[in-house]
């Protein structure tokens, strides 16, 4: 079995980059390209079907019986050329002794018979067993057709028992020569339609995942939003008790973290969800991931700020600075994690 190497071909049409088209593909359509365009120019298929009937002939006459000599008669709807292949086959591969034409002529002269009363029906009865004649096979052409890279030739013949004036053998053939080609061609056309359909599959596969990481990461972006909106509105309440309680240089400090978890936040809004969509599967999961495990440093700076009110609410003063200096740090760290590691 012959396998292809997976390789892709990328087109760009004003500037617009296309997807990836599966080279297998490309080449079963080169492929159905060429048996098309040489199906036209393939061999005559005519002697083979010819061949063929020839075969089915001698297969099917009895040979064994009275008759030994025939005369073979002039097929109807034939150019000569049927009659002859029968005539050929027959003397060679057959006990049949075939009477020519002119001998079968000079026969009916003796008797004193023209063709036209040995093919009557009644006549032929009649007048019994022609002199050196036992049999008569007759035939007529019912169509010879050239067909797409293959050949049909319909012919009917019989044989009659001159003596008894007996049907011995009447049989319709139906026989046709098929180029190679054609086979190759619809085992191509298969497997190109095969590869079609899961290509597309495929790709409506790939796109369901797609849509559905996309939908978990916008989700996980939501729940990051969520918990810095809890963050800083603890801030916001922070700092408020802060201004109330005269104590501005706190709230000043405060002020600066509360700053710095808006940028924080503004860039987790800003980053574009799932790559906007344009990414791989494998991308899309990653920053899936990376989103999920971030939570866990957005969770953290919540439960600072929230330490943070906690100390205002029960008027700690002495170690509140640091916390809020630790606080930013906290928020720069989680603002280059953000940055720097997100896919």
């Amino acid at each position: 079995m012959v396998v292809f190497p997976k390789i892709s071909i990328y087109y760009v049409i004003e500037g617009v980059k296309m997807k990836k088209i599966n080279l297998v593909i490309f080449v079963c359509l080169l492929i159905v390209v060429s048996v098309f365009g040489i199906a036209e120019g393939a061999d005559d298929l005519k002697p083979e079907a010819l061949k063929n009937l020839q075969k089915s002939v001698v297969k099917a006459l009895p040979v064994e019986g009275n008759i030994v000599r025939i005369a073979v008669l002039d097929f109807k709807g034939d150019d000569g050329t049927v009659k002859n292949a029968v005539i050929s086959i027959i003397t060679e591969k057959t006990p049949f002794k075939v009477i020519e034409r002119t001998d079968l002529d000079k026969i009916l002269n003796e008797q004193g018979l023209q063709l036209r009363d040995v093919m009557d029906e009644k006549t032929r009865i009649r007048h019994g067993r022609l002199k050196g004649v036992q049999g008569l096979l007759m035939g007529k052409v019912q169509g010879m057709e050239k067909g797409f890279m293959s050949y049909t030739i319909k012919v009917h013949l019989k044989l009659d028992d001159v003596e008894r004036g007996e049907i011995v053998f009447s049989k319709d053939f139906n026989v046709s020569a098929v180029s190679p080609l054609r086979k190759i061609l619809f085992v191509v056309i298969a497997v190109f339609m095969a590869g079609i359909i899961v290509i597309m599959f495929l790709a409506r596969r790939k796109g369901s995942i797609k849509e559905s990481v996309i939908s978990k990461d916008v989700k996980a972006r939501a729940d990051l939003t969520m918990e810095m909106n809890k963050a800083l509105t603890i801030v916001g309440e922070t700092k408020k008790r802060l201004m109330d309680k005269g104590r501005t240089d706190e709230a000043v400090l405060l002020k600066d973290a509360e700053r710095d978890l808006l940028f924080l936040k503004e860039s987790i809004n800003n980053a574009a969800r799932g790559n906007g969509g344009t990414g791989s599967v494998t991308g899309l999961k990653e920053t899936l991931k990376f989103d999920k495990g971030f939570a866990d440093s957005v969770q953290n700076l919540s439960r600072i700020s929230g330490m943070l009110h906690d100390n205002v609410i029960s008027g700690s003063s002495g170690s509140l600075e640091r916390e809020i200096d630790s606080f930013r740090r906290n928020i720069k760290i989680a603002m280059n994690g953000f940055g720097n590691q997100r896919p």
